[in-house]
């Protein structure tokens, strides 16, 4: 069953602080760009952020849930949009850019820095193969929603897995230290993408 990242359980006795919520996200975000996962410390966090250890520990059980949760809310926070290109190459071209455009460097290095456990950590392989991209979930419905009724989709069935081909090549090129330039979306969409939608439409019904 795939992980489902919480948000922060109530404080015991006193009401949900938003503000000392945002200084543990940064902090954790922020140690987790530059040391990445392992060395990362409840206690490093919590100096970081100005708050107690007890503070976080109201909120989380341990290190992996206070991470997944401090990665999703940044990624949730990503503001993506897709103006109609008029067709399906169009949209795909846009919506790889947006997805490259959100990775900043602190982003790109704590994606990366995620990836190099998700062998050994089965709950964070979880959710960097399945939360992380229903991030840009909305955006791909539409982009199919438009191709289907341009004719250039029979419909949106079977597309699901195909969804998740961008975020997770672009994460891999990302782990590899490649540049994500314009060159690598281009062949992303034109090798890859466009191709197996239109496949996934020539394929019989079972």
């Amino acid at each position: 069953m795939a992980h489902t990242t919480r948000r922060p359980k109530p404080s015991a006795g006193r009401p949900q602080s938003d503000e000392i919520d945002a200084a543990i996200k940064e902090a954790a975000l922020d140690i987790l760009s530059e040391v990445g996962f392992d060395p990362l410390s409840i206690a490093q966090v919590a100096k970081r952020a100005g708050t107690p250890t007890t503070s976080i520990y109201r909120r989380f059980d341990g290190k992996l849930p206070l991470v997944l949760w401090a990665v999703k809310e940044e990624f949730d926070s990503l503001e993506l949009d897709l103006p109609d290109h008029g067709d399906l190459r169009g949209d795909l071209l846009a919506y790889t850019r947006q997805l490259a455009a959100g990775l900043s460097p602190r982003r790109s290095r704590i994606l990366a820095g995620l990836l190099l456990r998700m062998r050994d950590i089965p709950e964070l392989a979880s959710f960097v193969s399945f939360e992380l991209p229903q991030v840009s979930a909305d955006i791909w419905n539409r982009l199919v929603e438009r191709a289907v009724s341009r004719g250039e989709l029979d419909d949106g069935y079977g597309l699901e897995m195909i969804s998740t081909i961008a975020p997770i090549m672009i994460d891999r090129a990302i782990a590899f230290g490649r540049a994500i330039d314009e060159p690598f979306l281009t062949a992303l969409v034109d090798d890859v993408l466009v191709p197996a939608m239109v496949h996934n439409r020539r394929r019989p019904s079972a």
